[in-house]
């Protein structure tokens, strides 16, 4: 038991000094999610959401940072007159045409330094699903899937201690949780602005 308690110590000390001789920091961001699920469920329109959390940066070589992050992120989209074709069996009085979701993110995030100011960005998303809309179905089941992978790309300029980025995030699994009639993937445009404390 104490060896494990002193193997543990020791890479705890030696992460630590690792962490500070890449030159680790932290911040906050916040901003808009412009989003709209795809499939034939829902309208084809883009609506607005927000995005708030906090950020890593961790330097690996004199270009490229890892930019891990979590943030609270909220979706919206307008239920399509096909969903009701589809899914006709399954509504009753309750059911809602704005759906809304909220989603805890956790992207992990690479930069490559493009320039004095300019990151271009690559990485991936994974989302668990904390609020939607409990009134969509008759039966109360839900329907969305809890979790979400999704890719991303974006650029982000450092002006200082501010940051300011654009993202663009696509989903790579089926969000529908009812069956597999229709296929409901997530697509997002954010828009950042935060600091490195």
């Amino acid at each position: 038991m104490k060896k494990n308690i002193i193997l543990l110590a020791a890479m705890l000390i030696s992460s630590m000094s690792l962490i500070q001789a890449q030159q680790f920091s932290l911040g906050v961001k916040g901003g808009a999610n412009i989003t709209k699920i795809n499939g034939a469920s829902f309208e084809e329109k883009f609506e607005y959401g927000y995005h708030a959390g906090g950020f890593a940066k961790i330097k690996l070589t004199n270009r490229l940072y890892i930019q891990p992050e979590v943030m609270l992120s909220q979706i919206n989209s307008t239920v399509d007159s096909s969903f009701n074709t589809l899914y006709n069996s399954l509504l009753d009085a309750s059911y809602v045409k704005n759906i809304q979701l909220k989603y805890l993110t956790i992207p992990l995030v690479l930069n490559y330094k493009l320039g004095c100011f300019i990151d271009l960005q690559g990485g991936v998303q994974y989302a668990k699903l904390l609020e939607s809309n409990k009134t969509l179905l008759q039966n109360g089941e839900s329907a969305f899937k809890n979790g979400d992978f999704s890719a991303l790309a974006g650029v982000q300029l450092n002006i200082r201690k501010l940051v300011i980025s654009g993202r663009y995030l696509i989903g790579l699994n089926n969000i529908n949780d009812i069956d597999n009639r229709d296929k409901w993937k997530n697509q997002t445009a954010q828009i950042s602005v935060g600091f490195r404390l």
